[in-house]
């Protein structure tokens, strides 16, 4: 019986001395596992699911990374840019993608977000093959900005920053950006809002509309500006305007342009800003659907 006795006591003491262990080490796998360093940022996969491209840091350089899927071990790796300094610092911080989506099976089109180098605003827009062949530049913030200035002096460049809006809608050869204008007030020259096409196997630009009125657009799958959100000045109203395709005058009210009872729920005022309220997402492929 003592034999016994102490055997169970050795278990039971053994079972305590062993379970605190246990479970620090298993919480301590959830924190390591918690606080790994990402794998990937951003992600795109190919139009037939066979490739996926992902963003890295490694060491101080923002790389995408090209893989069947399936093989993990067979990367390729396309390098972007280094950190970026920062203003009044020593440190430097990693730069991202506000662009990245498989324009064909092979061809990868890409974006790093813009930044400004202290003379010029800096966003280019890249093109290349997922084994890193044909690489190109297909846009850079140059190919956006006008020429300004008055007659007599000499010519400045009016900056536009960007914003790529995607493919045309059933055409992924066809990038579109839209070069953001400025609000400017009387004798200042006024700077438009103008959608650009890019066609990724030529490189070639193409301005397909520009706008001076002073807001937010969206766009049907055609590129034609059809909703306007604007603030209008010393206003605390924010309405949506919809383009009636006339040449003057044609930005009306919703409240309008037939869209019904919920037209009315697109204002922001005052007394609704925090309440729940509509939000136009986009065009269908019938441009007369908003969703």
């Amino acid at each position: 019986m003592f034999t016994a006795c102490r055997f169970a006591l050795a278990a039971t003491l053994a079972i305590l001395a062993t379970a605190p262990g246990s479970a620090a080490s298993a919480f301590e796998e959830r924190i390591t596992a918690l606080y790994r360093p990402m794998q990937a940022e951003q992600v795109a996969l190919a139009p037939d699911g066979e490739y996926l491209a992902y963003t890295r840091n490694d060491s101080g350089e923002l790389a995408i990374y090209v893989m069947a899927v399936g093989h993990a071990e067979r990367k390729f790796k396309i390098g972007v840019e280094a950190d970026r300094a920062v203003a009044f610092s020593k440190e430097r911080a990693p730069p991202q993608l506000r662009f990245l989506r498989w324009s064909t099976l092979r061809q990868l089109v890409f974006a790093p977000t813009e930044q400004h180098n202290g003379v010029r605003t800096l966003a280019p827009i890249y093109a290349v093959n997922r084994d890193g062949t044909e690489a190109k530049t297909l846009a850079d913030a140059d190919d956006f900005s006008l020429m300004g200035g008055e007659p007599d002096q000499r010519p400045v460049v009016l900056e536009r920053h960007t914003r790529i809006l995607g493919f045309m809608g059933g055409d992924r050869s066809t990038l579109v950006v839209e070069a953001l204008g400025k609000p400017t007030f009387p004798p200042a020259q006024p700077i438009p809002t103008a959608l650009v096409v890019i066609d990724l196997a030529t490189g070639k630009l193409k301005t397909l509309t520009e706008e001076y009125d002073d807001g937010r657009f969206i766009y049907d799958q055609k590129g034609t500006p059809r909703l306007l959100y604007s603030q209008p000045r010393l206003s605390h109203t924010r309405t949506f305007q919809y383009n009636t395709g006339g040449t003057w005058g044609r930005w009306i009210s919703v409240n309008q342009a037939g869209f019904g009872a919920v037209a009315r729920t697109f204002g922001v005022t005052v007394e609704n800003y925090y309440d729940e309220r509509a939000f136009p997402l986009g065009f269908d492929v019938n441009p007369n659907i908003l969703d």
